[in-house]
């Protein structure tokens, strides 16, 4: 993989994590209580916001629920990590 292609990806995962991270201040939850929402051990949700690739679309479109977020948004952004 190309140094281009890597930091796009990184890019992108930053960019996810900052749109989740600006969810969890919207609504005033923490990340525990979000993972516990959406049928997910804490350890395995703080690994999946460093991987975002890693979500599955059942649990993406609960946090996008939960934390009120731009599906639109965020599926651009799960395209740009797994291209």
């Amino acid at each position: 993989m190309s140094k281009a292609k890597d930091e796009a990806k990184d890019e992108a995962r930053r960019e996810f994590k900052a749109i989740v991270n600006y969810g969890l201040d919207k609504c005033n939850w923490t990340k525990e209580e979000v993972a516990a929402q959406i049928c997910m051990c804490p350890a395995t949700f703080y690994n999946k916001l460093k991987a975002p690739e890693n979500f599955k679309v059942g649990e993406l479109r609960r946090l996008e629920k939960i934390l009120q977020l731009d599906r639109k948004k965020l599926d651009e952004i799960i395209d740009k990590i797994a291209a």
